[in-house]
């Protein structure tokens, strides 16, 4: 006879419903937690020299003088938007859209990525049913291969470039922007 522990089970339980709580709410910010890469301890207290910043319903990161990496975005309602991509936040140059950052954000419609735009991380793009195309400018921006995660639209690059080429590699439908 099998003996069945009651605990764990509770907890598992707790935890799958948790889980469908937070996927179920839209988008990944709930889900994202942030870690600094880089802080410091003193005494009873610690302070990171990393912290994200806001604006424009995006949450970011300032890498170096004048750029920012995209971290999270905070859709202000649930209707599908065409979402542009800003060249710059805050007077910081957009370089890089950081993992996970739109992934299970069902407001998206379609995706323009600027050419200031130059790394696409890991799972940015992970299933958002909605989405149904994403053109990028940059033609040598460096795209994960999982990127675009259950994505099963069209994605627009410039012909002949190192994108075009990559994301037909990766099996994705691509066309000339």
């Amino acid at each position: 006879m099998i003996k069945i522990n009651h605990r764990i089970i509770f907890w598992i339980f707790s935890i799958l419903i948790i889980g469908m709580i937070l996927l179920s709410c839209g988008c990944n910010q709930l889900l994202k937690f942030y870690f600094p890469q880089s802080f410091s301890v003193s005494k009873n207290e610690m302070t990171t020299n990393d912290p994200l910043q806001n604006a424009e319903n995006y949450n970011y990161r300032i890498r170096a003088q004048n750029y920012a990496d995209l971290v999270s975005y905070l859709p202000s309602n649930s209707t599908p938007v065409d979402l542009r991509i800003p060249n710059e936040l805050a007077g910081y140059k957009v370089c890089e859209i950081e993992e996970g950052c739109f992934s299970w954000c069902e407001a998206i419609k379609t995706v323009y990525i600027p050419a200031s735009v130059n790394k696409i991380g890991h799972m940015a793009f992970y299933d958002n049913p909605s989405l149904t195309s994403i053109s990028i400018e940059n033609g040598n921006c460096t795209i994960e291969k999982d990127s675009f995660g259950n994505f099963t639209g069209i994605i627009y690059a410039p012909q002949n470039s190192q994108v075009y080429e990559q994301l037909k590699n990766y099996g994705y439908t691509v066309k000339t922007l």
